[in-house]
């Protein structure tokens, strides 16, 4: 879905580099960040506030397998 728009940012292919995306409306930053996670290196996903933190943790698992982890880290 999101894969063919995400193909042309400039994904960081360095250790130690970073890129961004966003802001996104509603739950579609959430399937991004898990198309993303579906590349199989670990993705660390920054955010603003604990309440977005925890959105993410609650929405994440609906568009990742089960056996995803999600590490969601105090503020």
């Amino acid at each position: 879905m999101f894969r063919d728009l995400m193909t042309d940012l400039p994904w960081p292919e360095k250790p130690g580099s970073r890129t961004a995306i966003g802001p996104m409306p509603g739950a579609t930053s959430s399937a991004a960040i898990a198309e993303l996670a579906e590349r199989g290196r670990p993705l660390i996903v920054l955010v603003a506030s604990l309440a977005e933190a925890y959105t993410l943790e609650r929405e994440l698992p609906l568009f990742l397998s089960a056996d995803t982890p999600i590490l969601t880290l105090p503020d």
